[in-house]
């Protein structure tokens, strides 16, 4: 019994060290020394007579061995957790950790407030937010939850639930509409104001607008400032640089609090998909079936699809 719990915790803290990419953030992690971490890791790799992890002073990656018995480690401390969990929900209230990725930016600025509230209402479920734009699968990684822009071929294996989609708006703070009188009644109008945009590794895409009689209206703008970074474009727009075209959940606390004003909203503007997907053997979880609620709740979804 003894060996057990060692060996349950030694994985534990091997798994921690695994994904949080060190020793000391692992530490910080689980709340235990530094050194402690490394001497259970050592102890852990003396039992299997193998080594789990290549260490140098300023960096550790897993060796092949290692990164094979991690999937397994996953998969045993996660059957642990379902054991738990469900023991926990046959008492009623929903307990227990809850793994959720979703991409970067609207992990940020639309997941993270929603999760706080549902931490209020369910105390004793644990959260861990992965903000990850790669797609993870979800066994290997031991996710419960995942929100995607779009789904993958393997996602066929597991439940899917559409969301609204992320919608784009064109936005520009007070001080820059009194500041800068020129019309804008038309998208064609951006041509003559400054603008802001986000932009990635590629050159600035153009802006795309739709009428209600359904033309499209392609502008190419020259923008004043361009970052990779929302909240460089956000701060620019909230301080009157000029016009900058976001994503809804970027943009709705400025708007309800009149720190910017909505522009062309008559044209359509681009939108995202999003999806929520999660694994067929967690739909009997009692945290995941109080999380999905209270997302259906706070952010609206579809009827579940997949699985088969």
């Amino acid at each position: 019994m003894r060996r057990s719990f060692d060996r349950h915790h030694l994985m534990t803290v091997f798994q921690s060290v695994a994904r949080q990419g060190s020793f000391s953030r692992a530490a910080r992690h689980l709340g235990l020394p530094v050194s402690s971490v490394s001497k259970s890791v050592t102890s852990l790799e003396d039992s299997l007579g193998i080594k789990l992890i290549y260490r140098t002073t300023r960096h550790l990656s897993l060796t092949d061995e290692g990164q094979r018995y991690l999937g397994k480690v996953d998969q045993i401390l996660n059957l642990i957790d379902d054991a738990d969990d469900e023991v926990r929900g046959s008492q009623g209230q929903p307990a227990g950790r809850l793994r959720i990725v979703a991409p970067t930016i609207w992990g940020q600025f639309r997941l993270a407030p929603a999760l706080s509230r549902f931490m209020m209402l369910y105390p004793d479920i644990k959260p861990e937010l992965w903000l990850e734009d790669r797609t993870l699968d979800l066994a290997e990684e031991g996710i419960d939850v995942a929100f995607r822009p779009k789904l993958t071929p393997a996602d066929q294996d597991h439940f899917c639930r559409p969301l609204p989609p992320s919608r784009q708006r064109l936005v520009a703070s007070p001080g820059y509409i009194a500041g800068n009188p020129m019309p804008l009644a038309t998208p064609e109008d951006l041509l003559h104001h400054r603008t802001l945009s986000y932009q990635g590794h590629d050159r600035v895409a153009p802006w795309q607008f739709w009428d209600d009689e359904g033309n499209s209206h392609s502008i190419k703008t020259d923008p004043v400032l361009g970052s990779n970074n929302y909240g460089v474009v956000l701060q620019a727009a909230l301080d009157g640089v000029g016009i900058a075209r976001l994503y809804d959940y970027i943009t709705e606390k400025a708007l309800d609090r009149g720190e910017l004003i909505p522009l062309l909203t008559k044209y359509q503007q681009p939108e995202r998909d999003r999806y929520l997907v999660y694994q067929q053997r967690r739909v009997g979880s009692a945290k995941l079936a109080a999380f999905l609620d209270f997302i259906e709740t706070e952010l609206g979804t579809k009827t579940a699809y997949g699985a088969g």
